[in-house]
């Protein structure tokens, strides 16, 4: 036990003498193995007949140096291991509904979303997600609100079930292994007040921005709010004995009608032990600039069943803030 703590209290010490890039470098890389280490080849043929799946890991910001409410999220992003059947949720956040309480009665009512990356069976993509918003009007009939994809052009808005109801947008986009990447997620109104957001991707070793959708929420005088968290997800037990890893840094909110950003250095990260359908081993932490973890289903559930596992970390900022994309459409729409 003494030997492992000296092991990552050693590596923790070592990359903080580390500088900062703008992309991956052997310098500024984790060393998982040191974390983590697994025998692949016993990994992929331990057998999984329970299918349960590795652990998650989740990211909670301290947001209390902020107002709350926002309407820009930056984050940058790696995955050096990027394990098959993983979503990196990148941001977790809800969509204010001042407007809506004010003029029908939606004391319950939830406006959740959330967007990231994935590395699916069928390849790597991009997603963002929104639940729909039940109401009651002032008639006292119930009613929804749906997000729609104004981009790109499509058909018919995706729709899902099972973790309740809503929509999604769900592209290919050829994210790899070992190279940071930059998401950004902009809310903006047009002149009657409706509100839009954007997810945007940038591949930080080309710095070529991606526009991946644009929705429209379907609110009014809308903003971010919320615990604008993180996870790390594996969702598909027939990859459970894979490794997945992430990198978070350069975490910051825009604060509502304003242009002023606000880093966001502190978190807590956790493991989910209230769910008995996970196995196998995580590791997370904070080193120099960046939020670190690593987890996979290889051997038995390394954490006892309803156990608290988790704990704050700060990271450094990194002073400057990261670059947006050219032609961003945050103007004074939302100054309404």
């Amino acid at each position: 036990m003494h030997h492992k703590f000296l092991t990552l209290l050693l590596f923790c010490l070592t990359l903080s003498l580390l500088p900062a890039s703008a992309d991956a470098a052997p310098q500024d890389a984790v060393d998982w193995a040191a974390l983590l280490t697994v025998p692949a080849e016993e990994a992929q043929r331990e057998e999984n007949s329970a299918q349960r799946m590795a652990h998650n890991i989740y990211s909670d910001p301290d947001l209390s140096a902020t107002s709350g409410r926002f309407d820009g999220f930056l984050i940058d992003f790696k995955a050096d291991q990027a394990g098959t059947a993983t979503y990196w949720a990148l941001c977790n956040w809800d969509m204010n509904l001042d407007d809506l309480k004010a003029r029908v009665s939606a004391a319950d009512a939830y406006a959740g979303a959330y967007a990231g990356l994935q590395m699916r069976p069928d390849g790597p993509k991009a997603i963002m997600s929104f639940w729909e918003v039940n109401y009651t009007d002032a008639s006292g009939n119930p009613g929804k609100i749906e997000a729609k994809v104004v981009y790109p052009p499509v058909e018919e808005t995706n729709h899902f079930d099972g973790e309740g109801e809503g929509a999604n947008h769900i592209a290919d986009y050829d994210w790899q292994a070992g190279r940071w990447y930059r998401m950004y997620l902009n809310c903006f109104q047009d002149a009657q007040g409706k509100t839009f957001v954007e997810q945007w991707i940038a591949d930080l070793s080309t710095e070529k921005w991606t526009l991946i959708s644009r929705f429209d929420t379907g609110l009014y005088h809308a903003c971010f709010e919320g615990g604008m968290s993180q996870f790390m997800e594996n969702y598909y037990a027939d990859y459970a004995n894979e490794t997945r890893t992430f990198e978070y840094r350069n975490l910051y909110v825009r604060e509502y009608k304003t242009a002023d950003w606000t880093p966001v250095t502190t978190s807590r990260l956790s493991v989910d032990t209230y769910w008995d359908n996970k196995k196998g081993n995580a590791v997370f932490g904070a080193a120099a600039d960046r939020f670190y973890g690593i987890a996979n289903g290889y051997g038995p559930d390394a954490f006892e069943l309803g156990t608290e596992v988790g704990d704050f970390f700060t990271i450094q900022p990194t002073g400057t803030l990261p670059q947006l994309p050219a032609n961003e459409p945050f103007v004074t729409a939302n100054q309404n």
